[in-house]
């Protein structure tokens, strides 16, 4: 494994252990960076060229392999980058109405990550109903995460649900920001209102007792 500069450069890498010819290769496309060669005749070396890196972290991977294909390594070549990933919700907890048929909403973002890099996931804790939330997808223009929630049929509970947003670098780095949505009841209610006799009737004397003696 090679961690390579910054800035771009050229480096040279021999192959030590091998008296035959192997090929060499990426493993992916590669735009950022060139081997000199496709083919080494023995124990010898070949160059990579690299441009610098804008952006973040990345890796390059160099296949080494004989002409059967039995034989074979790999060459990492790692990149740091001169940007450090920034996936932040400034506000991480948004409620929602429950009455409306289908919602819109809009939740700022503070990412300096192309939309189309971030992967999505939705989560529904607990014993809830899921798949009410849909349409999510960030406007990268705007700097918000949209998605569309569909109307709590529940008169008396919430629901809730998470999005979280994450980004892998080149180097296995992990990214990412959740967000927290709680829904209110099909009321708009987020909490069901209830009197004092109401809230007294199941306690019993028994408990008051070993509350008592406690």
């Amino acid at each position: 494994e090679i961690c390579a500069c910054l800035v771009g450069s050229e480096m040279c890498i021999r192959d030590r252990y091998s008296n035959r010819g192997c090929n060499v290769s990426f493993l992916e496309e590669t735009p950022w960076a060139e081997a000199h060669t496709g083919r080494i005749p023995g124990d010898g070396a070949f160059s990579v060229t690299y441009g610098a890196n804008d952006s973040f972290a990345r890796v390059a991977r160099l296949l080494l392999q004989d002409d059967s294909g039995r034989r074979r390594d790999t060459v990492y070549i790692r990149q740091e980058g001169l940007i450090e990933e920034r996936l932040v919700f400034p506000a991480p907890n948004v409620s929602v109405k429950g009455s409306a048929a289908e919602q819109s909403v809009s939740v700022p973002l503070d990412t300096n990550i192309a939309s189309e890099r971030l992967v999505t996931k939705v989560v529904y804790p607990g014993e809830g109903a899921a798949g009410w939330i849909s349409d999510v997808r960030v406007d990268d223009r705007s700097g918000t995460l949209l998605f569309a929630a569909q109307a709590n049929p529940d008169q008396e509970n919430m629901r809730s649900a998470e999005i979280t947003l994450s980004f892998t670098n080149g180097w296995d780095k992990v990214t990412a920001a959740r967000l927290y949505i709680v829904q209110a009841n099909a009321r708009d209610d987020f909490g069901t209102e209830r009197s004092f006799e109401e809230i007294r009737a199941p306690v019993s004397y028994t408990h008051l007792r070993a509350h008592e003696t406690c």
